[in-house]
């Protein structure tokens, strides 16, 4: 059978050593996430969508945000005031003025300098509808 190799744009972190199969390739430690979702900085530094997730987490539930990237330098987080987990929805309060300014300390942080704007959308989960925690709309090459 051919070994076929597919650009699917996804982005991995190497292991150390070989295979637990005993054959000679390489593992992978961890998969971080799409090249489409992840955040490229004005530095050419790149954040993938694991690591935003992962930052996130401590300050706001999964399902309940979205990251926008509109340049390498401005960055919108969608905000919602309810989170869709397994067909299961949560209702919390949406993060008020002083929750905002930690929320934006807590992003500050791991991507630095940028424009980041944060905006409560009520709406979004009234539906059922499952939210993805990061969008990046921002067409920027990753190569």
């Amino acid at each position: 059978m051919p070994f076929l190799r597919y650009d699917t744009g996804d982005f991995a972190i190497a292991g150390n050593g070989t295979c637990g199969c005993e054959r000679q390739f390489s593992c992978l430690r961890s998969i971080e996430g799409r090249q489409r979702n992840a955040v490229q900085l004005r530095d050419g530094c790149i954040i993938t969508a694991r690591s935003l997730v992962n930052h996130l987490a401590q300050v706001l539930p999964l399902g309940g945000y979205q990251l926008h990237q509109d340049t390498t330098n401005r960055l919108r987080l969608e905000v919602f005031s309810c989170a869709v987990q397994g067909g299961a929805t949560d209702t919390y309060e949406p993060p008020s003025v002083g929750n905002s300014d930690i929320i934006e300390k807590h992003l500050r942080a791991l991507l630095g300098d940028v424009e980041i704007s944060i905006q409560t959308a009520r709406t979004r989960c009234e539906s059922g509808e499952k939210t993805y925690p990061v969008v990046v709309n921002f067409p920027a090459p990753i190569t």
